[in-house]
């Protein structure tokens, strides 16, 4: 049962790497949206009104907007997730050196 929770969790790549692939695809998908929103506006132009292409258009703007901040926020929450994992890491070797270094001062 150890063995399978340890493939499991076996991480393919760093949180560094993860996080600049999750910020492309975020930015592929945001700029994807706005051209298949574009296309699917101008074949459905003509039986739109002016209020109904309005709101269109900005609904296509909205949601690659979205998209693209989601890619930029993943990117920042990748990279301090990354540093706190440092920053822990640090933290347990001091703990570990000093509890080291109180047998030899006794």
């Amino acid at each position: 049962m150890e063995a399978m929770h340890r493939m499991l969790t076996y991480r393919l790549t760093t949180r560094d790497r993860a996080g600049r692939m999750a910020q492309m695809a975020c930015y592929i998908a945001g700029v994807l949206l706005l051209c298949l929103g574009f296309y699917k506006l101008n074949t459905m132009g003509s039986a739109l009104s002016e209020i109904e292409l309005f709101y269109g258009i900005l609904q296509v703007l909205a949601v690659a907007l979205l998209m693209i901040c989601l890619g930029t926020l993943t990117r920042i929450a990748a990279m301090w997730t990354h540093a706190h994992a440092i920053k822990l890491q640090l933290e347990e070797a001091e703990a570990s050196e000093a509890s080291k270094a109180e047998p030899e001062q006794a």
